[in-house]
């Protein structure tokens, strides 16, 4: 299993979290981890995260709403982090 570590803007990871809130179940380790980085005060959010978690976190947001740029810029940030993760 690949790992990286996935960094997002505040703005950026607000959009997300608000998006997998729901998504995510609660005793899931990946929610333990955005909660831990929403509670962080950071600019920038640092996240570890797996392949998997970086698959499930893309199909959770789709389909993104065309009017939503913030999402898509997140989108892609996450697709180029699973890219380099594969590589």
């Amino acid at each position: 299993m690949y790992r990286g570590i996935l960094e997002l803007k505040k703005d950026e990871f607000d959009e997300l979290f608000k998006m997998l809130v729901t998504a995510i179940p609660k005793e899931g380790l990946l929610y333990s981890k955005l909660q831990d980085a929403n509670e962080n005060t950071d600019e920038i959010k640092t996240i570890s995260v797996s392949e998997e978690d970086l698959e499930f976190i893309l199909d959770s947001i789709l389909p993104i709403d065309p009017n939503n740029q913030l999402l898509k810029m997140v989108f892609e940030k996450i697709s180029e982090q699973l890219r380099n993760i594969r590589n």
